[in-house]
This record gives structure tokens, C-alpha cells and sequence, in this order.
């Protein structure tokens, strides 16, 4: 029995060790069943019918993440039109009562479509928090029939980001966005003409042409060439500051900066050439422009520089040549190629922000401790609004072929903006006033009416005391209105004209108002 009992305890060991591992294998599979279930169910959204559902919805929503903090859709396929039937009708009415309004009598609904608000057929929005911080934002402009007027100015199809390059790993803002400004100036003008007339559009253009001719380059010309991509690379410099002469004089952190703009050079270049207040020189291939004169801003020393097509604009040689040297680059450090790797290395417009920038920023109350009160508050606001973001901020605008898709990796969900625009919009203020203009209005009325009523009874005393004093049977405004006499002075209140009024003694007081009424004071 002494032998057998190890044994018996050792099988009953076993035993309980297999009903426990039995019970985790059914609990883990359990789990996983749950976690399929729960997959299963995320992935299968109820949807409306397909007769009640908007047509754009699929194709909006492809482009979208769903299941986060925020997910819209808003159909506004034919909205514009019916605006413009809205506006239409507005304008006609104030036509019908200010004849000198009629030129308010557009056709607003072409007027939309020149400048392309109708290629917009849907809007989507998502917003989703990123395991590594922020948040992942998205939103989509659906163009199934592509994009004219205004939305043709941002470009043709995504490409990658060639200026990119231009970015030092230190950099605390970089922007490069596509910009097609002909295009911009096309739908301008066809609805200038559409307004105004062929002619109005002719002396318009007219006169951008002859703007800067007389130096050698004509507005129209650069407005012709601005077709490509816009570049922008800043970089606050140490602790130091740089005072902005003004009204109001400010310090901001001291930056440098560097401007590129591709298309724009040989329309400049003959300019540059003639102006004696720079030094030319050329470098590599490179046309370069250096301001002689000083300016009052340490580390500033101007430079323009002219390379193929593309015109630079420096705050300095140095940071012009470490933009466009061999050192470390922004687009090479982990963080920033990780998160671009996540939004997309082509497009037509990114931006860039570092934490850096941001603390910067809100050191200006700081900066600008002997401001003047107001400018002092001003500043303070600003710097506590802004985001204190531990990690950069980086967006994408990407044109795809049926639509403009944006991408972002932010501090903060975009649902906060959609707050925002549904109470800072056109259309919760146009209720607000539709609803306070009509009670101010009648409330207005109510005292203007008061006002002319006591005014009437004045006018009606007044007669009484000089037919009294004169034995008349009439009198005149003059009679009883001025300096000297019984009223030192009536205000008309509502466009009322008291010298219209026929003071007769034993009669009534009457006045007709130009809108038809009528108010009436007995003596």
C-alpha cells in the first residue's frame, strides 16, 4: 500500500495536469473563436439597401479607414445647383426692390461650374488613433468626372516629391505643393467675362500684362509660367530673435528660409539681370543674385539664385548652400521616411512640421514682454492654442482619377475640425440670422413706430401753444421746429418727412411714411 500510493498521486497529478491543459486549450480557442467573431462582425457593416444608397458611397469609402474615432460621408451631388437656384432667387428679389442690384442677376449655377465647386459629388472624412501617437486622418474630395476651374489649379496626377531633397535633417517646416496658377486664371477670367462682359475680361488682362512691363516682366507672364511645383524650407536658428519694424513692433524667433518656385525663372531672369542693387554671379550652373545693400536683420543677407526654370529666394547664401548640399537630409531620417512610407511618397503636396516649431512658437509672449497690452494678449492666445505635438506632423495631397485624397498623421482627430465647421459655417450662421434678423427687425419697427408717434404728439402740442399764441388757424414745420421755437429739433428715424405734414387748427396731425403707413396725433 506504501508502494502504490506514489504512484496513485502521481496519476492523479497527471490527470489534473491534463484537465487543466485541456481547459486552457478550450479557453484559448474559445478566445480565438470570439476574436474571428468579433473580426467577422467589424467586417460586416449593415448597410441600406442598395436602391436607397448613394451611388458615390463605394467609392468614397474605398479611400477611407472605418472604425475609428471618425467616419463621415456626405453626398452633395446636385447641392450646388440648387444653391444656386437659392442665390438666383435672392438676387432677384433685392433686384425687384433696388433696381440698382440687377447686376446681382447672375447665373449663379454656370458661374459654379466655371470654377468647378460642382465636381465635387461626395466628401468623406475618417479619423483613426495611431498605436504610435496622433492620429491617422483622411479626407476625400470625389471628382468622378474630373477636376476644372479652381480644383484644376492643384496639379495633374500624383508624383513623387522632387524638392523633398531640399530639406536639411534639422528642418522645422517643409512644403511642396503642385500649383497650376494658368488654370486658376482661366476659370477667373471665363467668369469675369461671364459677369462683367468680354470686354470687362480684356481690360482686365490688359492691364496684367502691362503690370511690371516697363521692367522687363508683365504679371500675365508670370502668372502664364506659375505651373509646377512650390517649395518652402524654414528653420528657427538657436535662441536668438528678429524684430518686425512696425505700427506695433514684434520679435519673432529667428528662421531661415528658403522659397523655390519651378516654372517662374525665365520670365524673371531678364529683370534680374538689369537691376543694379545686385551682385551676379554664376556657380555650377547656377545664376546667382546677391543683395548689396545690408538689411536690418542679423544673419540676413538676401540672395536670389536662378537654376533651369526654378527661382530660389534665400534669406541667405549659407542656407541656400545647405539646402542644396550633400549633408544629412530630412527625408533620410527613420521617423519622417517611416511616417511618409505610411502616407505615400507621391503626391502633389506635402507639409511637414517638427515639435521644434511648435515650442518656438509659443515662446512670442515671451519674446515680446514689453508689447503693448493688446499685442501682448493677442500673442498669448495664439500660443495657447497651439498643439504641443511630441512627434512631427506630416500630410499628403494626393490627385487620384476620380478625386483629391488627403492624408495626414496629426496631433489631434479631425473630428474636432468637424465640430468646429458645424458651428463655424455659412450655414449655422445663416439660421442663427435668419432667425435674430427677423426679431431685431420687428423690434426695431417697434421702436421706430413709438419714436414718430411721440414726435406726432410733440408737433400737435406745439401747434396748439401757437395757435394760441397767434391767433392762426395754420402753421408751418418752421413755425415749430427750430432753435427759437417750441421743438429745438426733430430726427427722423424711418425716412419720415415732418415738412410734408399740413398743421391745420381742430385737425388731426398726420403723416404719410414712404412705405404706404400712415400715423396720426390728435392736439
Amino acid at each position: 500500500m506504501a508502494r502504490t500510493l506514489p504512484w496513485m498521486v502521481a496519476a492523479l497529478a497527471l490527470v489534473a495536469v491534463a484537465g487543466c491543459q485541456k481547459n486552457a486549450e478550450s479557453s484559448a480557442a474559445a478566445k480565438q473563436a470570439a476574436t474571428v467573431e468579433t473580426a467577422k462582425a467589424a467586417q460586416s457593416v449593415a448597410l441600406v439597401a442598395e436602391a436607397e444608397r448613394s451611388k458615390h458611397f463605394a467609392a468614397v469609402s474605398k479611400q477611407l479607414e472605418l472604425g475609428g474615432t471618425l467616419y463621415g460621408y456626405v453626398d452633395i451631388d446636385g447641392d450646388i445647383d440648387r444653391l444656386a437656384a437659392i442665390l438666383r432667387g435672392v438676387a432677384d428679389n433685392v433686384a425687384a426692390q433696388q433696381p440698382q442690384a440687377a447686376v446681382l442677376q447672375q447665373d449663379f449655377g454656370k458661374i459654379f461650374a466655371e470654377l468647378g465647386f460642382t465636381d465635387v459629388k461626395a466628401i468623406g472624412l475618417s479619423s483613426v488613433p495611431d498605436t504610435t501617437g496622433g492620429f491617422r486622418n483622411r479626407c476625400f474630395l470625389y471628382t468622378p468626372a474630373g477636376r476644372h476651374g479652381l480644383l484644376a489649379g492643384l496639379g495633374g496626377p500624383a508624383a513623387p516629391f522632387k524638392n523633398l531633397q531640399l530639406a536639411p535633417a534639422d528642418v522645422d517646416v517643409f512644403c511642396e505643393s503642385e500649383v497650376d496658377l494658368p488654370a486658376v486664371y482661366a476659370a477667373l477670367r471665363t467668369v469675369v467675362a461671364q459677369v462683367g462682359g468680354e470686354t470687362v475680361a480684356n481690360l482686365a488682362e490688359a492691364q496684367l500684362k502691362s503690370a511690371g512691363k516697363q521692367a522687363g516682366v508683365s504679371a500675365y507672364d508670370l502668372i502664364q509660367r506659375w505651373k509646377g511645383r512650390t517649395t518652402g524650407v524654414l528653420r528657427f536658428e538657436g535662441d536668438g530673435s528678429i524684430l518686425i519694424p512696425a505700427k506695433q513692433p514684434m520679435r519673432i524667433p529667428a528662421f531661415s528660409l528658403l522659397l523655390r518656385f519651378d516654372g517662374i525663372a525665365p520670365s524673371l531672369k531678364p529683370l534680374l539681370d538689369g537691376v543694379p542693387v545686385f551682385e551676379h554671379s554664376e556657380a555650377n550652373g547656377v545664376s546667382l543674385y546677391a543683395l548689396k545693400a545690408q538689411v536690418p536683420v542679423d544673419g540676413w543677407s538676401p540672395l536670389i539664385a536662378i537654376e533651369g526654370d526654378a527661382l530660389y529666394i534665400a534669406t541667405s547664401r549659407a542656407f541656400f548652400d545647405d539646402c542644396r548640399g550633400s549633408g544629412p537630409r530630412l527625408a533620410n531620417s527613420p521617423e519622417f521616411a517611416a511616417t511618409l512610407e505610411r502616407l505615400g511618397r507621391e503626391g502633389n503636396g506635402l507639409t511637414y512640421a517638427s515639435p521644434h516649431c511648435f515650442t518656438r512658437l509659443r515662446q512670442l509672449p515671451e519674446l515680446n514682454r514689453g508689447a503693448t497690452p493688446e499685442l501682448l494678449r493677442t500673442l498669448s492666445i495664439v500660443a495657447n492654442n497651439l498643439p504641443q505635438p511630441t512627434r512631427p506632423l506630416l500630410s499628403v495631397r494626393t490627385n487620384l482619377p476620380d478625386g483629391i485624397l488627403f492624408r495626414s498623421f496629426w496631433h489631434s482627430s479631425l473630428k474636432e475640425n468637424v465640430a468646429m465647421v458645424a458651428v463655424y459655417n455659412p450655414v449655422t450662421i445663416g439660421m442663427i440670422s435668419a432667425m435674430a434678423i427677423p426679431a431685431f427687425q420687428k423690434v426695431r419697427a417697434s421702436s421706430q413706430e413709438k419714436t414718430i408717434q411721440n414726435n406726432l404728439r410733440q408737433l400737435a402740442a406745439a401747434a396748439e401753444q401757437h395757435y394760441l399764441e397767434t391767433d392762426a388757424t395754420n402753421a408751418t414745420y418752421d413755425d415749430l421746429v427750430g432753435p427759437n421755437r417750441y421743438i429745438r429739433e426733430l430726427k427722423p428715424v424711418a425716412g419720415e418727412n415732418y415738412r410734408s405734414i399740413i398743421f391745420r387748427k381742430g385737425s388731426p396731425v398726420r403723416l404719410r411714411m414712404p412705405d404706404g403707413r400712415s400715423f396720426e396725433a390728435n392736439p
